[in-house]
């Protein structure tokens, strides 16, 4: 064994000190590498997050986004009018919630109401004041049932 005299302890401590310093300029190498992956990171969450509109499964879709803003946002991308079941078959590729038997119909239900969409051609819609709107050519009257109208047929023979 070797003599612990104060020589010997000296430059141990010496050797100590000079790899103290380089585990040091390691760590502050290392610690750079982390801060740069920890922002790298955020930004690519925050990258995730812009894109959940297109990307997110419909599992995870954002629930205060309503059908017709989804539709708004789908016509606004593709940039012309699109028929209504291609719609709903994009939209619920991107994760909005079409629910019931019949999605297309859903969707309908909900663009009818909103004044953004207009009727451009059969089954067709897009949005109000891009694209032109269909004249029908009907007047509206009151609907009645086809019950009511075959009653009514009966009645007149």
């Amino acid at each position: 064994m070797e003599d612990l005299g104060p020589e010997v302890l000296q430059r141990w401590a010496e050797e100590l000190r000079g790899e103290l310093a380089q585990l040091n300029a390691d760590k502050a190498a290392l610690q750079a590498k982390i801060d740069q992956r920890e922002q790298q990171l955020l930004h690519v969450r925050k990258l995730l997050e812009l894109a959940e509109v297109t990307d997110r499964p419909a599992a995870e879709a954002p629930s205060s986004r309503t059908v017709s803003d989804a539709a708004f946002e789908l016509l606004t991308q593709v940039g012309q009018p699109m028929h209504y079941v291609e719609m709903a078959q994009q939209l619920g590729r991107y994760g909005a919630q079409l629910s019931g038997v019949n999605p297309g119909a859903n969707l309908l239900a909900h663009i009818g109401k909103d004044k953004r969409f207009v009727r451009t051609a059969r089954g067709m819609y897009g949005l109000a004041g891009r694209d032109r709107a269909v004249d029908t050519g009907r007047v509206s009257a009151p609907r009645t049932s086809r019950r009511r109208r075959a009653s009514r047929a009966g009645k007149q023979g």
